[in-house]
């Protein structure tokens, strides 16, 4: 809509949800304008301090965000602010330990239909382990497993069912977490009934998949009209924990255009 700060310009809001708070999309998206018309108005924060409201169609998804606890500086983070917005950039999983737990503040961008960088579609699936091996699962059944090669995976609703395992060594997974959280690995069948005694104290779901010895692990982006490829290196055979991972781009293949192509 037209705001009064930017002279009586069109403006669309931006909400980015940012997991690394020094990163700065203030500056990365000063002077942009829509279209060569509309000005990109950014407001910046993390799940915790957000907090709103979705009126559906009628008036669409009203955000209050918190001062944030060490904002950047000369930007709209050194207040609490409130905005109706346009568009939104995820760049946070919406669930992660410590009891942080955003689905609900999801939810409301889903109710409005809100526009979203990540889609909001890839982040609900994304909550937890199994779906996303589904979705993985019914991409590999239309373009076959040579065309589309997929890592095998067990899944076990509770800790009663975790009895035949593929080969050691694997690497077991509890619940929904990222980051290598509840990641472990194991060589024999004694360890894992160890491990399996300890899930029966939590109501969690346990996913097994077998042990590779890796050399790098990829990612492929699909932005618009854009692609981009890059591989990551680790001393850790987590390869997404610690300070150890190096960053590189590849050569975007047909291959991996392919996989980005498919939803």
């Amino acid at each position: 809509g037209i705001n009064a700060e930017y002279g009586g310009e069109m403006v669309k809001t931006l909400l980015v949800i940012e997991c690394s708070p020094n990163l700065n999309w203030y500056a990365t998206f000063e002077g942009v304008k829509l279209h060569g018309e509309e000005i990109i108005q950014v407001e910046q924060a993390e799940w915790q301090d957000v907090s709103l409201c979705s009126y559906g169609r009628e008036s669409g998804v009203v955000v209050t965000m918190k001062r944030a606890k060490n904002p950047l500086k000369g930007t709209s983070q050194e207040k609490q602010r409130t905005v109706k917005i346009d568009f939104v950039l995820l760049r946070s999983v919406s669930r992660g330990i410590h009891h942080q737990d955003s689905r609900n503040l999801l939810f409301g961008l889903f109710h409005a239909n809100v526009p979203s960088v990540n889609s909001l579609q890839s982040a609900y699936m994304c909550l937890e382990r199994p779906t996303v091996y589904g979705a993985l699962l019914g991409i590999q059944q239309k373009l076959g497993v040579k065309k589309f090669p997929l890592i095998s995976q067990t899944y076990y609703p509770s800790h009663h069912e975790m009895l035949i395992t593929p080969e050691y060594p694997l690497v077991a997974k509890v619940g929904h977490a990222h980051s290598g959280y509840g990641k472990m690995k194991f060589s024999n069948q004694q360890d894992f009934r160890d491990f399996s005694s300890v899930c029966a104290l939590h109501g969690d779901y346990v996913t097994v998949e077998p042990f590779i010895k890796w050399d790098w692990d990829g990612r492929i982006q699909k932005i618009g009209p854009n692609y981009r490829a890059f591989k990551r290196t680790s001393g850790n055979w987590k390869g997404n924990v610690g300070n150890m991972s190096v960053l590189e781009d590849l050569e975007m293949t047909s291959k991996f255009k392919n996989w980005a192509d498919e939803d």
